[in-house]
């Protein structure tokens, strides 16, 4: 992580997660709440798309998740990233570390 410390990063990195690697969990398992702004539903998947106020910035979120349960638009879910599926970029320049 020493590279984030270079180019303006000041120790920071952005950290990203793809739709398939995150599940929706409740309140009590430690998920993040995501506000859901639509989701779609594609038969046996759904996308869920919603947003969170992180340090006075909206950060968008798209989760993939059964399409038996599906969340309404307005609800309030709770996302998690599985373990070990996270990626970490330079929070200047986007480059992967």
């Amino acid at each position: 992580m020493a590279d984030a410390q270079d180019d303006g990063a000041q120790g920071t990195v952005t950290v990203g997660f793809r739709p398939e690697d995150t599940d929706l969990v409740t309140d009590a398992e430690g998920g993040m709440p995501i506000l859901v702004d639509l989701v779609e539903e594609l038969g046996s998947d759904a996308y869920v798309y919603g947003h969170v106020n992180m340090s006075g910035a909206d950060e968008r979120f798209v989760v993939r998740t059964d399409g038996r349960r599906t969340p309404r638009m307005g609800d309030t879910v709770y996302v998690k990233p599985r373990q070990g599926h996270h990626h970490a970029f330079h929070a200047t320049n986007g480059t992967r570390l």
